[in-house]
């Protein structure tokens, strides 16, 4: 696909067109894109982000996004327990959400103990998941951020996977991560997939046929 097809075909998903899951439009038309009335939380996330080096603007897409599917359950890998992470676990603070890090910075700590029903786990990444996901009924979300784990820690998750659960991956752009990723999107244990380019979702409602969207978000 040249330049020039491949962005006029992101920028047609962007706005929506093209997308069938009603799930998936809803997402990109009222989620995904920043709305005239800011979450009341945007300013901490704003200065959590600036102060690790990260987009503010990305942080509150993640927020949003999560804010949107209401998982039963969270579980964070991400050993620099970036802004990005933090935003994730903010967005339903209402449910248990552990988090792998080996990162103990004040102002994520602070955050995280502000806004989140957080659960620290001192396990290895991959023994924390799996005793995670054998002590609940399903698994809600799924963060991957950065973390060597992510191959494993997504291929065990999936085996708990229904359709109310999500999968959300940062880093697809990498050629290390790209390939693998892609064979996600093929796989048949996946349905509803989405491509930002730099980062990714998984969803598995079988009410859905599947379906891949490719989208270019700043």
């Amino acid at each position: 696909m040249s330049f020039i097809k491949e962005w006029i075909y992101r920028l047609r998903h962007n706005r929506g067109f093209g997308v069938q899951s009603p799930a998936a439009f809803h997402i990109v038309t009222h989620v995904l894109r920043e709305g005239r009335h800011p979450y009341y939380l945007y300013p901490e996330i704003n200065a959590l982000a600036r102060s690790k080096g990260e987009s503010p603007r990305h942080c509150r897409r993640l927020f949003r996004l999560v804010n949107a599917i209401k998982p039963r359950n969270i579980f964070i890998l991400d050993s620099r327990c970036s802004a990005a992470a933090c935003s994730v676990a903010a967005a339903s603070n209402k449910v248990p959400c552990t988090m792998v890090s080996e990162d103990n910075s004040q102002n994520a700590k602070q955050f995280i103990e502000r806004h989140t029903n957080f659960i620290a786990e001192q396990d290895s990444p991959l023994q924390s998941l799996n005793g995670f996901l054998k002590n609940k009924r399903g698994l809600g979300l799924l963060y991957i951020g950065n973390t060597p784990h992510y191959a494993q820690a997504a291929e065990e998750a999936i085996k708990h996977c229904d359709r109310h659960s999500a999968i959300i991956i940062e880093g697809i752009k990498s050629r290390e991560r790209r390939k693998w990723w892609e064979e996600l999107v093929a796989s048949d244990s996946t349905v509803v997939t989405m491509d930002f380019h730099r980062w990714g979702v998984l969803f598995f409602d079988t009410e859905y046929r599947k379906q891949h969207y490719t989208f270019w978000f700043k």
